[in-house]
């Protein structure tokens, strides 16, 4: 579960109607909102979709009896269809400006609710924990920056702690970011409750092993549902070459922490992530978020590029495997794409926030981007845009903030500029799913390339033309497959191109589409599929047929690690191991394979090789 406050924190560290606008976005009711509130710059939900949490760090609590903007959280509950506010969480003895809910999080019942006040005594911050009997609200005994009696995490003015956390599923696990401690360099402090005892234990801190200035390490954090991993990002950090003040920098990483089976409360560094393609600015760990097992990973680089995008990863054992990396469809520089992140529990659906995306007639109105993808084997896809309705203003942010329930597909998106920054929250509906296209992939295996497509439903649906291009430009039909016609199940499909590189001596790309007919003539085009045909004898498997080693042969020396997966012909993953790096070969026992055809499937970089493999 996952709550980065990049969004507050960015503004910290650098300076009621109940409406359905569509069958997708639907907006949470609001009271008493005042510019300046921010409400949405935060946001979680639970993992059933029965409670969601808002932030709004300035906002003025008319029921206390002190006038000050120490911030609230907002606690909604859902009543039938309808979302309607359940209560609010404050604490006037933090004073003015405290910043109450600049991040927030909620575990997986809906029963603890985190809140961060980063600017608490003079910005040297406070977490709390609100715990639900029913449906009232309580504050748990208290976690601020000097923490229990005895620990070291006393803070300094600014540190900013609160100004990001995340709790595992149980509530019981917390880890607090100080992303602005001692020169930016950053912090993060995870503890555990002890409910015997009524209060926090083990108050433990994590610095980046290597600090420098500006690191921003804690600035974004993310722990999985039993709260034994814990992903900590560090936006700012150069890429090592760039001195002691590294803030001009900003490549980031991330880095892997476990916590420790023998001990139970003590955690320890397993790996740093970070990609060699990082450009200066990427801020690559600006945002991360884990599904509930803790074995996928999302990163969000909102410079990268100067467009922004998403990292994913798959952990393989103890190591991360980067996947895919996503982008918006038509990027446009400054769009700040991958500002905010959120995976399902599966690891299957994400969310990621454009706040800063203009339309053609509006600046800065931002966007959240929908992405899915079927099974392991198949790329991340685009789904849907999500998108304010016309009526509304420049400079709304609209995705700063994002989060999604682990267990069935809702989610809710923060724009926290709504009019003069007072606010809004919107709600995602299941209508957002994907209804037609859920993946398309072309792949080479050998010398031909093999397309496969899904579809979640088909009205009307005649037939698929495959169409190919050498540059990307000029498409001819190759080929018709029939369509379903009209079904609401899932529907796959695959064609065969059978040598379209002959004797290539050389690399040859090829493009591939699907324009999709209708049975009255209406076409849809998919998104294009790019393929390389390696040139002859830049990877080999040997022998083949093999019965009991295969090994497969690189032309040149690899330069980053990568993996290979056994599959059967059906798609299933068999094996799957990480290829170190430097490797001219790699050997693959297959004694104990049952005898039949496989395909092998290697990524390194951006390298990808599918291979037939037979087993005797």
């Amino acid at each position: 579960m996952r709550k980065p406050n990049t969004c507050l924190l960015t503004l910290f560290l650098g300076l009621g109607l109940h409406t359905i606008y569509s069958q997708t976005l639907q907006q949470l009711p609001t009271n008493y909102l005042e510019p300046g509130d921010l409400f949405g710059v935060s946001v979680d939900i639970n993992a059933n979709a029965t409670y969601i949490v808002v932030g709004a760090p300035f906002h003025r609590n008319f029921d206390d009896a002190l006038d000050q903007q120490e911030g609230v959280a907002f606690v909604y509950t859902l009543s039938g269809n309808a979302w309607v506010l359940q209560d609010t969480l404050d604490n006037p003895a933090l004073g003015d400006l405290a910043a109450l809910g600049a991040a927030v999080s909620i575990n997986t019942n809906g029963d603890r609710i985190a809140v961060g006040s980063p600017g608490a005594s003079n910005q040297r911050g406070d977490a709390r924990v609100f715990k639900r009997i029913g449906s009232s609200w309580s504050m748990l005994p208290a976690l601020h920056h000097m923490g229990n009696s005895g620990d070291n995490t006393s803070a300094s003015p600014g540190d900013g702690f609160g100004a990001v956390l995340t709790l595992d599923g149980s509530g019981y696990y917390m880890a607090v970011g100080s992303p602005a401690h001692h020169h930016s360099t950053g912090r993060a402090n995870v503890c555990f409750y002890d409910v015997a005892q009524n209060s926090w234990k083990n108050y433990e801190s994590l610095e980046n092993p290597a600090p420098d200035k500006g690191d921003f390490f804690g600035a974004s954090m993310a722990i999985d549902l039993t709260g034994n991993f814990l992903v900590i990002g560090a936006p700012g950090e150069d890429n090592g070459i760039g001195g002691n003040d590294n803030t001009i920098d900003n490549y980031g990483a991330v880095y892997y922490y476990q916590r420790n089976p023998m001990t139970q409360n003590t955690w320890y560094y397993v790996e740093k992530i970070k990609l060699p393609n990082l450009q200066p600015q990427s801020q690559f760990g600006f945002s991360v978020d884990l599904n509930k097992t803790g074995d996928s990973l999302i990163v969000g680089a909102p410079g990268h590029d100067g467009k922004g995008a998403a990292f994913v990863y798959k952990k393989v054992g103890n190591t991360w495997i980067e996947t895919d990396m996503i982008t918006a469809h038509n990027p446009v520089a400054e769009d700040k794409f991958g500002f905010s992140v959120a995976m399902s529990g599966v690891g299957d659906i994400a969310l990621v926030g454009a706040p800063l995306r203009d339309t053609a007639s509006v600046t800065d109105i931002g966007s959240t981007f929908l992405f899915s993808y079927v099974n392991p084997t198949v790329e991340w896809v685009q789904q849907k845009n999500l998108s304010l309705p016309p009526g509304y203003e420049a400079g709304e942010a609209f995705g700063s903030s994002v989060s999604l329930a682990h267990n069935l597909f809702k989610g809710v998106i923060g724009s926290p500029f709504r009019k003069l920054l007072r606010g809004a929250v919107f709600v995602i509906n299941e209508t957002a799913l994907p209804v037609t296209w859920l993946s398309f992939r072309a792949t080479v295996v050998d010398d031909d390339v093999l397309l496969t497509w899904s579809t979640a439903s088909e009205s009307n649906n005649e037939a698929f033309i495959v169409e190919r291009s050498p540059n990307g430009v000029d498409f001819k039909e190759i080929a018709q497959i029939p369509g379903a016609g009209n079904t609401s199940e899932v529907q796959n499909y695959l064609y065969t191109d059978p040598s379209p590189c002959q004797l290539h001596t050389a690399n040859c790309t090829l493009y591939y589409r699907l324009q999709q007919r209708d049975y009255d003539g209406t076409t849809d085009y998919s998104p294009i599929r790019v393929v390389q045909l390696q040139a002859k004898g830049d990877l080999r498997v040997y022998p083949n047929p093999a019965s009991e080693v295969a090994t497969i042969s690189f032309a040149e020396p690899t330069e980053v690690r990568g993996t290979l997966q056994l599959l059967t012909g059906n798609g299933r993953l068999l094996v799957e191991h990480v290829i170190p790096i430097h490797t001219t070969a790699y050997e693959v026992r297959v004694a104990t394979v049952p005898p039949g055809t496989y395909m092998l499937k290697v990524k390194v970089g951006v390298k990808e090789w599918t291979k037939r493999l037979v087993v005797e």
